[in-house]
């Protein structure tokens, strides 16, 4: 099967919608499937998503991922074993970018698996903190498809954007969250303190 080669991306275009969705979006749930939105529909692939990484368990958990018209959601936890050996490169923090994987080495006789799932092709960018790999962003494609540099280098950048305001929407509701929780102890400290003055009394 030939490799399809893609036109040219507004990287510009992307970026700065990117930035738009970041000033809206509260959720960082919603946020993130925002930005996989984004990134698919403008490298024209099949499927594209954000998810947490656990390297010890060699899995990715997937809250929502965005899928082309007939294209079947990845949501949920997916073991990396199942689909090759590509969990090495992740592990050291490298990016995996696959063209075709039924000659990829790393993904030998699971191609198959990789190609039920509509993800004959993909990039899986990983996200990296100080003790290493925590999250990935991801684009599957149903053919073979060649990347360009281009299209790669908007992926690093999607991904990193993503990454830092979905974890700083995520700090934010845990802040709100012990803000809520607090507002309710010093109301029912507030409340019994009558009655506790009355049965000393």
């Amino acid at each position: 099967m030939t490799l399809r080669a893609t036109p040219s991306v507004d990287r510009m275009s992307v970026l700065d919608t990117l930035s738009d969705f970041i000033r809206r979006i509260d959720n960082p749930d919603a946020l993130a499937y925002a930005a996989a939105e984004l990134l698919g529909s403008s490298l024209g692939v099949s499927r594209a998503g954000y998810g947490t990484v656990d390297t010890s368990a060699e899995t990715i958990t997937i809250s929502r991922d965005w899928n082309a018209p007939g294209i079947s959601s990845l949501a949920g936890v997916l073991r990396f074993r199942d689909y090759g050996s590509y969990i090495e490169d992740l592990k050291r923090g490298e990016t995996v970018i696959c063209a075709d994987a039924e000659k990829d080495p790393r993904i030998g006789e699971r191609a198959d698996a990789l190609e039920a799932i509509s993800a004959r092709a993909l990039v899986n960018m990983p996200i990296s903190e100080s003790d290493g790999v925590v999250a990935l962003l991801y684009s599957n494609n149903a053919e073979p498809r060649e990347w360009t540099a281009e299209e790669l280098e908007l992926v690093r950048e999607v991904a990193e954007r993503t990454r830092t305001a979905v974890e700083r929407r995520r700090a934010e509701v845990a802040v709100r969250g012990n803000e809520a929780r607090l507002t309710f102890l010093a109301r029912l400290i507030r409340e019994r303190a009558p009655e506790r003055l009355a049965s000393v009394v």
